[in-house]
């Protein structure tokens, strides 16, 4: 991700494919490639979530819920993508405001 300049991982692509989550094509030998966003994310991106990471490497929304602290309410990334990609995630709103 961060030679696209990305904070999440990327394909293997031409990035003038127009497909954005293409990264550029790899040529140096010492980038590790992963068959899946998933996989990538376990793998070099631990302290972000594996679903948000995925989420975000795929640029699919992802219906979880993360606690916005600073407005005192928990809020469906899907309708609210959060900036902070070390957010806990839960699967419903009741689990994330109990937290």
């Amino acid at each position: 991700g961060d030679t696209a300049r990305k904070e999440v991982c990327v394909r293997d692509c031409n990035q003038s494919s127009g497909d954005s989550t293409c990264g550029g094509l790899v040529k140096e030998s010492n980038i590790i490639l992963h068959e899946t966003a998933k996989a990538c994310c376990a793998s070099q991106y631990n302290w972000i979530d594996v679903e948000l990471c995925s989420a975000r490497s795929t640029e699919t929304p992802l219906e979880k819920y993360w606690p916005d602290k600073s407005n005192s309410k928990c809020r469906k990334d899907s309708e609210a993508p959060t900036s902070d990609l070390s957010v806990q995630i839960y699967d419903t709103a009741e689990e994330c405001c109990t937290s």
